[in-house]
């Protein structure tokens, strides 16, 4: 499983593709929102491990993708670490798209695209196919457990069973899949994709409204509670004791963690 490397599934076409998007957003929200989370919580471990040179951080997880150049929301802002943090994570997201992008930290990646296909030979229409890139185990575990959704996994030559017996379906499948992916050679099917994330501004307002984050993360949104929360289990006893004021007051990033704290 992998966004580059699709999973495939299919479902009854009874369903209808609004309904369908419907389930995906209730079931989909708090788990990718969880992802979230555990992906700034993690940017901001290791760049409370690098005081000194916390700003090589970036290009580092990003393989030099993202820098802190890119920052520009936090830094006109002169925000703290859980903002960077943040806006760096959406940034990574977002150079993702990019068809020179190199892949991230599988956690880095919080991409979910569903492509849908139909069957032309199927002339009752009961099949519909898709195939779901994600790096994400547990969005792919909640669609997978759609009711009526199974799996069908893409059959390709290079990936022919050594035992034909242990996959006896596999030769129809991949004259499924054949079909219907021919008509796509160059071009894009029908799809549907999570929204570009954009935590920067979700972090941003619950520190400007602390009595509503419980509020925000019911509706999705990542908040600074949820962050603090996922990065003590992750310091666990290293945790230093100004943990909330290290990642919130101004930094500045021409100066290590500790001359910003003076300054």
């Amino acid at each position: 499983m992998s966004f580059n490397q699709p999973s495939g599934y299919r479902f009854p076409t009874s369903f209808g593709l609004t309904s369908l998007s419907r389930q995906l957003v209730s079931y989909g929200r708090p788990i990718r929102r969880d992802g979230a989370v555990e992906a700034v919580a993690r940017v901001l471990t290791l760049i409370i491990s690098s005081p000194q040179d916390w700003t090589r951080v970036f290009p580092r997880l990003s393989f030099g993708q993202v820098t802190i150049d890119d920052l520009q929301v936090s830094a006109g802002r002169r925000d703290g670490l859980v903002c960077y943090s943040a806006e760096y994570v959406d940034a990574v997201n977002a150079h993702l798209h990019r068809t020179s992008a190199v892949p991230v930290p599988p956690w880095l990646d919080l991409r979910f695209e569903l492509q849908f296909f139909d069957d032309p030979r199927d002339v009752e229409q009961r099949w519909t196919y898709a195939l779901l890139g994600t790096e994400s185990h547990s969005l792919e575990a909640a669609w997978a457990a759609v009711d009526g959704v199974e799996a069908y996994p893409a059959a390709t030559v290079a990936d022919a069973p050594a035992d034909p017996t242990r996959d006896p379906r596999w030769a129809d499948r991949r004259l499924v899949w054949d079909r219907v992916t021919a008509p796509f050679r160059r071009s894009s099917p029908l799809a549907w994709r999570a929204p570009d994330p954009s935590l920067v501004f979700d972090v941003a307002e619950s520190m400007a409204n602390p009595g509503r984050d419980d509020e925000l993360a019911a509706s999705g949104s990542v908040t600074q509670s949820l962050v603090m929360e996922a990065l003590g289990e992750m310091l666990g006893r290293s945790a230093p004791a100004d943990l909330l004021d290290l990642v919130t007051r101004a930094v500045d990033p021409h100066q290590s963690l500790l001359q910003s704290q003076l300054g």
